[in-house]
């Protein structure tokens, strides 16, 4: 908890910080002066007079030409100069429009590629990089953001925002035919992801800095405000966020074209119909794009994730079967083979015999969680092999080196790994054997990894039995296949590839196997 309250004015120290360094310089910079805005005023007019603007202006350079004009004999430089701006926008996309030629209409297309290819490369990486928390990938897992969640995603969707519009990258195309516009898709990726609570706060700050960097038209407040609604109330149908690319592509064209029409439909007396249509749809074709191709990141990663919880959750389940497996059989052979004793008069070795049982029985039965020390697994073991050594005397010879640093005993390994591969070697190799045989047990540390060998004087399989068994192309062992299963997967999906089990063996010569475990050697970190 006192991280989570630290974390929020670490980010609004962050957000004000990263406003200061890409804002600051145009916020506090010095008003141009008037004789700066007079020379640019005569330049913008004379590149219009030369493009022939007095007989044909479809984009109203020369009104914008005479309010700057007007606003100069007023002093009002600020607004002279802002009018300034956007007549020399508007010039050199008309400039742009009419003297393009073949070749370098073909270069401008490549450049327009080029930078809609990065921006897409960017939505890719905050996506990836955005589900990597852990945080946000159990809250869209289980579809439950609580309000500081979502007041965290508002601040960063901003400070994102903030940063590529410092960089001058958050769109492409000029204020009059732009078609691609960052802060739109991270407006409907907020939305999408938090609701309207999430994404409304965005638009309203994002809004109010285009304001404040001069941007006094309408319409950029209009569409993020629009934007944020149609994707908070999409986001009530969004069901599962691994499969949520769908909505995203609905709700992206419906703003998409918003946008388009916005932008577009002003120059209807301008631009042929056919050209004006495909801009349209190709401005909420890209940004479509973008929200489809941040949630394709988020859906793709989230669908492993959830694979790997039910591969996990079968492995429990697993565990738990094996669990109930060994207790039934076991318990009866154990207390007949008590009751032997008893009879025999041997009331010291029952006893010994009943505390083991014991033992046995709370390791296996009264395990909540899914590892114990490998000293508790040990001991498990011990209590087993003393009960069935009770049971077979002298055929079952146990022969145990075992040479390891303290911290090793210590460390957490997953629970019920060794006894089920020591119950295996008796019951599926000596007690197959005529006359029984010997059981090895060996553990060291080589390289930081505890190896652990298990090895008997059975009956032995035949070569590659066991890999077949390991990988699920044969189970026809009673009671071994689920079981060897089991735990070579549990320790390749706790330790990785490297580890698990590795089984040698031929008929009538036995069988060893070989667990592969980090070792936990002291000083390192656990």
């Amino acid at each position: 908890m006192k991280t989570r309250a630290r974390l929020s004015p670490v980010a609004c120290f962050i957000f004000v910080l990263t406003f200061l360094v890409l804002f600051g310089p145009r916020l506090f910079a010095q008003e141009p002066s008037r004789e700066e805005l007079t020379r640019r005023y005569e330049s913008v007019l004379s590149q219009a007079e030369q493009y022939g603007l007095s007989s044909e202006d479809p984009l109203e350079i020369l009104p914008k030409l005479r309010e700057a004009k007007y606003s100069l004999d007023r002093d009002s430089l600020q607004e002279a100069g802002a009018a300034l701006d956007q007549a020399a926008q508007d010039l050199k996309l008309w400039s742009s429009l009419n003297r393009s030629t073949g070749e370098t209409r073909k270069l401008q297309w490549l450049e327009t590629y080029w930078d809609i290819l990065q921006k897409f490369a960017f939505l890719a990486l905050i996506a990836f990089l955005f589900i990597r928390s852990s945080s946000w990938r159990t809250a869209l897992k289980r579809r439950n953001f609580p309000i500081l969640l979502k007041l965290r995603l508002s601040l960063f969707t901003v400070i994102l925002a903030g940063l590529f519009w410092g960089l001058d990258v958050y769109r492409y195309g000029s204020s009059v035919f732009a078609f691609f516009d960052m802060r739109i898709v991270l407006i409907i990726v907020s939305g999408l992801i938090g609701g309207w609570l999430t994404s409304l706060p965005v638009a309203l700050i994002l809004g109010a800095i285009a304001i404040l960097m001069g941007d006094l038209s309408p319409w950029p407040l209009g569409l993020m405000i629009a934007s944020a609604l149609i994707s908070g109330v999409a986001s009530r149908w969004v069901k599962r966020y691994d499969r949520s690319v769908k909505m995203a592509l609905g709700c992206g064209l419906a703003v998409g074209l918003i946008h388009g029409a916005v932008v577009y439909i002003p120059s209807v007396s301008v631009l042929p119909p056919l050209y004006m249509a495909f801009s349209m749809l190709l401005l909420a074709g890209l940004e479509t794009a973008g929200v489809v191709l941040f949630f394709a990141v988020v859906s793709a990663v989230l669908r492993e994730e959830l694979s790997r919880d039910t591969e996990n959750e079968l492995l429990r389940t697993h565990l738990l079967f094996l669990q109930a497996q060994l207790r039934p059989h076991f318990l009866f052979n154990a207390l007949n083979t008590i009751a032997d004793v008893c009879h025999n008069g041997k009331t010291d070795i029952a006893e010994k015999l009943i505390l083991k049982l014991s033992e046995f029985l709370r390791h296996s039965l009264d395990r909540k969680e899914e590892r114990a020390t490998f000293r508790e697994e040990m001991n498990f073991m011990e209590a087993y092999l003393e009960i069935e050594k009770a049971r077979f005397g002298e055929s079952l010879c146990v022969e145990k080196k075992i040479d390891l640093p303290e911290s090793v005993w210590d460390m957490k390994v997953p629970l019920l790994v060794f006894q089920p591969l020591v119950e295996n070697a008796v019951r599926h190799g000596l007690r197959k054997k005529q006359g029984g045989g010997t059981l090895k047990i060996t553990a060291c540390v080589k390289e930081k990894i505890l190896r652990v060998e298990i090895s008997d004087t059975g009956a032995g399989k035949p070569e590659g039995f066991f890999a077949d068994l390991i990988s699920g192309k044969t189970n026809k062992v009673e009671g071994t296949g689920i079981g060897v299963r089991n735990i070579h997967q549990r320790l390749v999906r706790a330790y990785g590839a490297d580890h698990g089990l590795q089984y040698e063996g031929t008929p009538s010569q036995g069988t060893k196997v070989t667990v592969r475990i980090p070792a936990l050697i002291e000083g390192d970190k656990p």
